[in-house]
């Protein structure tokens, strides 16, 4: 279907990257966006540190490059200004160039749409991300925040007050699972309730022929997650039990014929390189591929629709499966992923990754059974996937309402 060209210039902020699951997120809202007519869009990414090769380009969408490194100080003032706002700490923090690019940006824009995303606004109290939509409101730009997940907000203090101020003045607020539903309720927050935006579309890509070439008629995809490196809720877990229950995993499935195919994540991130992770995993083990991490978010979709079975600790390697009704197990570290599997009736297929590391054996020989009985479940995911377009849809259909009412 054709749509009319609208003349709107719409800024997407807090564009993810360095991470595949992001990037089909964002790829899927841009894509959409531009086929329904709005087609004067700029992308602005969450990046302390420029790497081009990070940025996803489509059509004539503009690319607002950030400085290329992060200055010294920059998260210590930026958090300064949004706990005491004044003349003298807004001065202080548009004294560094990333912050003063952010303002000039923001300000060419008639609507800015926060992307979807983790829990930055939560967990993470990713200040940087907070001080763009602070500042969205500052000069009373209309925001949207499209669904993200947010929280916890455990205490009262100045982060919880701000996520409630942003969260209330927005234009529009979606969220992507039951948990953040939760948190917005708790803040007294009007939402849409919401599904990962990946779903909004699912990619149709041949695989290139080395990829053809490299990977056998059938294969188990398996996508570990080095929590230890970069979660806050598991820096005290021990690093080599963690390792092991991969490893153990990645055995089980090749001693009994299989090819184990690790489809790397994150990239380009400092001490988080997950295809140098999974290659340690590997080891000598000839029925290990470790896919290169320059294949984006559609190539791995593709990979996916022709694996077998997939095993993911990561949230968007179950996104992808589901969008291309490949049996998996979800292995949940944090809310978003076990709350998704609840609004899609599929949270049978979820294990806690905290008890996998704890009970190795018992974990991995439920895997095992998940695996061999993966016909089964071919009718529950595609009625899954049904209800996850059919959401992510009239997400969409809700905001597109929005913008044309502007």
């Amino acid at each position: 279907m054709n749509y009319k060209t609208l003349v709107m210039k719409i800024l997407i902020i807090n564009q993810h990257s360095m991470n595949h699951g992001d990037e089909a997120a964002g790829k899927a809202l841009i894509r959409t966006l531009y086929d329904r007519g709005f087609q004067d869009i700029a992308v602005s990414y969450n990046m302390n540190d420029f790497d081009a090769s990070c940025l996803f380009k489509y059509k004539n969408v503009k690319q607002i490059l950030p400085t290329k490194k992060k200055a010294r100080g920059l998260d210590k003032i930026t958090k300064l200004y949004l706990k005491c706002p004044c003349f003298i700490t807004r001065f202080l923090t548009l004294m560094y160039l990333q912050r003063r690019r952010e303002v000039k940006m923001i300000k060419e824009a008639n609507i800015v749409i926060s992307a979807p995303g983790g829990v930055n606004m939560g967990l993470y109290r990713d200040y940087g991300y907070v001080w763009r939509l602070k500042e969205v409101l500052y000069q009373g730009k209309s925001l949207v925040i499209y669904s993200p997940s947010i929280g916890p907000f455990t205490t009262n203090d100045f982060f919880r007050k701000i996520a409630k101020e942003i969260l209330t003045r927005s234009t529009f607020v979606s969220l992507r699972d039951t948990q953040s539903y939760r948190y917005a309720e708790d803040l007294s927050v009007h939402y849409i309730q919401s599904i990962d935006t990946a779903y909004l579309e699912t990619p149709r890509m041949d695989l290139p022929l080395e990829l053809l070439n490299l990977l056998p008629k059938e294969y188990v995809v398996l996508v570990p997650n080095e929590l230890y490196s970069w979660h806050i809720d598991y820096f005290h877990y021990d690093k080599r039990s963690i390792d092991r229950f991969y490893s153990s995993l990645i055995d089980k499935f090749t001693s009994n014929g299989l090819t184990v195919v690790l489809l790397p994540q994150l990239f380009y991130q400092p001490n988080m390189e997950d295809e140098d992770y999974f290659n340690r995993l590997k080891a000598e083990n000839e029925k290990v591929i470790v896919i290169p991490t320059y294949y984006d978010s559609d190539i791995q979709q593709a990979i996916i629709k022709r694996a077998q079975f997939v095993v993911g600790a990561r949230y968007h390697t179950i996104v992808f499966s589901i969008n291309n009704e490949t049996p998996f197990v979800c292995l949940s570290y944090e809310h978003k992923m076990k709350n998704m599997l609840e609004i899609l009736s599929l949270d049978s297929y979820s294990i806690d990754i905290s008890y996998a590391f704890e009970n190795h054996k018992i974990v991995i020989d439920k895997i095992w059974k998940m695996y061999l009985d993966r016909v089964s479940v071919l009718n529950v995911l595609y009625d899954g996937k049904k209800k996850a377009k059919l959401l992510a849809r009239k997400t969409f259909d809700f905001l597109i309402k929005k913008l044309r009412s502007m």
